[in-house]
Formats: C-alpha cells, sequence, structure tokens
C-alpha cells in the first residue's frame, strides 16, 4: 500500500537494541541469540510488542525462541532481501495469549 511506514534493517536494529538494553553497535543480523546475556523472556516480549507496535506484525513467543539469530527474528518480522520491511495489520488469526492464562505466552 502506498504510504505505508517502513523500517530499515539498521532501524530495525537500532529498536532490538533497545528491547536488550544494549549500545548500538553491538550487533548485526548474524549476532547469534545465545551469545546476547539480555535475550531472555522479558527480551523475548519486548521484542514480541516492539514488532507489533513499529511493523504491524504478531510474532509469537514460540518464534522468538526457535531463532537462532538477529537476521532469523528480522525475516520473521517481514524483511526481504531489499532491506525494508513495510508495516501490515496484524493478522486476525495471530496466536494471542488467553487473558486469564498470561502463561500461554510462554
Amino acid at each position: 500500500m502506498p504510504g505505508q511506514p517502513t523500517m530499515t534493517k539498521e532501524q530495525f536494529l537500532e529498536e532490538f537494541l533497545n528491547c536488550l538494553g544494549g549500545e548500538p553497535g553491538e550487533i548485526a543480523e548474524g549476532t547469534q541469540l545465545a551469545s546476547l546475556d539480555a535475550w531472555d523472556p522479558v527480551a523475548y516480549l519486548a521484542t514480541m510488542v516492539m514488532i507489533d507496535a513499529k511493523l504491524g506484525v504478531a510474532i509469537t513467543f514460540e518464534t522468538l525462541a526457535a531463532a537462532k539469530t538477529v537476521g532469523d527474528i528480522m525475516t520473521a518480522a517481514g524483511f526481504d532481501d531489499s532491506g525494508i520491511v513495510k508495516s501490515r495489520p496484524v493478522s486476525q488469526n495471530a496466536p494471542q495469549a488467553h487473558p486469564s492464562r498470561p502463561e500461554t505466552l510462554f
């Protein structure tokens, strides 16, 4: 859609660092998530919220848990070879936590 907001890979990396509380330049697409001390369930949740808020993409906990690199998360968020992802509406079919069972997120 014309006029839709977009995000570059560089902007995503900056936002992802904010989710981790890191300093700029600490990570790249090939960074192994297991090597990041701050990559924990709290960072998963912050990343899920950031991707949803900035890109309108619902990423599940399972998707993040299966990701091995920062690039895996970027691919799940919709980045392509151009290095830009266009925001899109959140899928109505995306898995959601049950309101009375927040543990369904984890």
